[in-house]
Order: structure tokens, then sequence, then C-alpha cells
């Protein structure tokens, strides 16, 4: 679950765009523009997960417990060169990476990860992206992992643009994605689960970080086989029209857990939210 790539807050007055005067729902088409050399941009990213559980052992008593846990995530992006399709060079710092749990309303216990504090520079290099340190240095193979997956526009359009880019959509359509493409989407690792569900509706437009957006409001589900859990969240997502940046996401639903792990027998229950908020500061 650590790398929902994903997520935080934003509200701005709604504008929902009405029909035409004809009746007929408002249209968009959406163009992908990559960010230029110099723009900056800020990126909060929240996962949070809440759960009870039932710890059940074969011919024992059930235990129950309670567990809290997030992964948040700050980061200030510049680009140092522009591409055709997204970014060629950025400098990315991570000002705060870290996880937090908490089990049984006990003390939380805090984990900062390895790019917490640091600054990378990400670069496209014939289709193939290398991360250096601040100085241009080689770092360790699981910060590059880390960094690799956390930016992987550098080089290439985003998985939004590769869905949106000359499309155009009227209030009320719904896009529906498969499994791999919402898992990029998402930026989900492969071990997290499947996602069985990912939709889109058009609801209308708002006004933010100074462009035009489109509000999809979002259906998921996602299942995990291996721990026999079901996540299924909703809510917004805010979308730039003449750009396809992402502006905000933030989808809050539920969790349930039922199956048979080294003859235990668990069960349980609970909440998540995935949120990301980016300001475009230029």
């Amino acid at each position: 679950m650590r790398r929902f790539v994903v997520i935080t807050w934003l509200w701005t007055a709604a504008l929902i765009v009405p029909a035409d005067l004809f009746g007929r729902p408002a249209t968009f088409q959406f163009v992908n523009r990559p960010p230029q050399r110099g723009q900056k941009s800020i990126v909060d990213s929240l996962f949070q997960l809440k759960l009870k559980i039932s710890v059940k052992p074969n011919g024992g008593p059930a235990r129950g417990t309670s567990q809290d846990y997030q992964r948040r995530q700050r980061k200030y992006v510049i680009v140092h060169e522009a591409g055709k399709d997204g970014p060629a060079k950025v400098r990315v710092y991570y000002k705060t990476a870290e996880e937090v749990e908490q089990t049984d309303g006990g003390q939380e216990q805090i984990k900062k990860d390895a790019t917490a504090g640091k600054a990378y520079f990400v670069t496209d290099a014939a289709g193939k992206t290398l991360v250096t340190d601040a100085g241009g240095k080689p770092v360790a193979e699981g910060e590059t992992n880390i960094v690799r997956h956390d930016n992987q526009d550098v080089g290439r359009r985003t998985p939004m643009a590769e869905l949106l880019d000359g499309r155009t959509l009227a209030v009320g359509d719904t896009i529906t994605l498969g499994a791999e493409q919402a898992r990029e989407l998402m930026g989900l690792a492969a071990d997290v689960g499947r996602v069985r569900k990912f939709a889109m509706t058009l609801s209308g437009t708002r006004q933010a970080e100074g462009f035009q957006c489109a509000v999809f409001q979002t259906e998921i589900q996602i299942n995990s086989e291996a721990i026999g859990s079901v996540v299924t969240a909703k809510g917004e997502y805010l979308i730039g029209i003449g750009n396809c940046r992402l502006v905000s996401l933030d989808l809050s639903g539920g969790v349930t857990i039922a199956g048979n792990r080294d003859k235990l027998a668990v069960e349980g229950t609970g909440t998540v939210r995935i949120a990301v908020k980016a300001d475009y500061v230029q």
C-alpha cells in the first residue's frame, strides 16, 4: 500500500456547466501541454487507512485490534529542461516522505522514507529515466526506484494525458478504464492488488490553479486476493482541460478484509482516503 502514489486537499467554488440553449450537454476538448522550463509545482499526497481487525487462531478465541496507517508526502518540482511529451529533466525535492502507524490508540510510529529531505535530478535519456542526487551522483537502488516511480511523467506523457489528449467529452460522459490502465494511472505497485473498477464521469468544470478544470466524479474498486481485501472509494478528480494536468484527487470509502493466513482467520473493516493536491506556482 505504501506506493499508492496518490494525495491531499483542495476546494474552490464550483462552477457546474449547464446544457446549451438547445438542451445539449456542454462539451470540452482536452489538450496535453507539457510543462515548460522553469515551471514549478508543489504536490501533496496522502494515503490514509483506518482498520478494525479481528484475528482468530484455529480453535482459539478472537483478538481484536485497531490500526491506523498514513503515508504522506510533499514534493517540490522544478522543470529544468522541457520535452515534447513531458519534462526532459526535473529537480525534485522531498520535503516530507513518511509513513505513520498507530496500533490500538498507542503512540504513533513514524518512519521516514530514504527520500525525505533530499533532492534529486530526474532525467530522460533516450527513453531511460536516470536518477541522480543534487550533485549529479548516482543514488542507492531503493531511492532510485522510489523517485523513478514517483516521477513517471519525465520524458513521456502522463497516463492522464494518454487517456484524454485530443478527446472531446460531454458533461455526463463516463470513461471506464481497464485494470492495467487504471493501475498505471493511479501509480499502484503490481503487488498492491487488482483494479476491478475505475470509472470517471464528467460532471462539469471548476476554475482552479489559474485554469479551467474538468470535474470527474470517480469511483474505484481494488481487490487483493493475497490478503482478501476489497477497497471501494469515490470522490472528485480535477484535471486541467487545456493541459491534462492533475490538479486534485480526493477519494474516500471503505475497506473489508476476510481471509485466512498462517492458520489465522482474519476479518476487518475500515475506511480509506486517497488524495493528491498539486499547486502550480508559475
